[in-house]
């Protein structure tokens, strides 16, 4: 017999203060990367660290940075 636990997994909120009353502690998605090229370049930045270090080849880092495309959409427009 095996037993799974179920996963539940909230995103983070999208603006500072979140979703009021729900006393989720984490930063929002806007105060940790600022907007989605932040995000892009903090993530590229780890990919070429993990390929220096040899625990990613680099063309599986490309195919991932490819991929954060679709996480556009989960942040917040740019505002100037």
């Amino acid at each position: 017999m095996s037993f799974f636990r179920a996963a539940v997994i909230h995103p983070l909120p999208e603006a500072e203060g979140g979703a009021p009353g729900t006393g989720d502690p984490r930063e929002a998605v806007e105060e940790r990367y600022g907007n989605y090229d932040k995000y892009r370049k903090r993530f590229a930045a780890a990919c070429d660290d993990l390929v220096v270090w040899h625990y990613l080849l680099k063309e599986d880092a490309g195919r991932l940075l490819a991929g954060r495309e679709k996480l556009r959409e989960l942040f917040p427009v740019s505002r100037k």
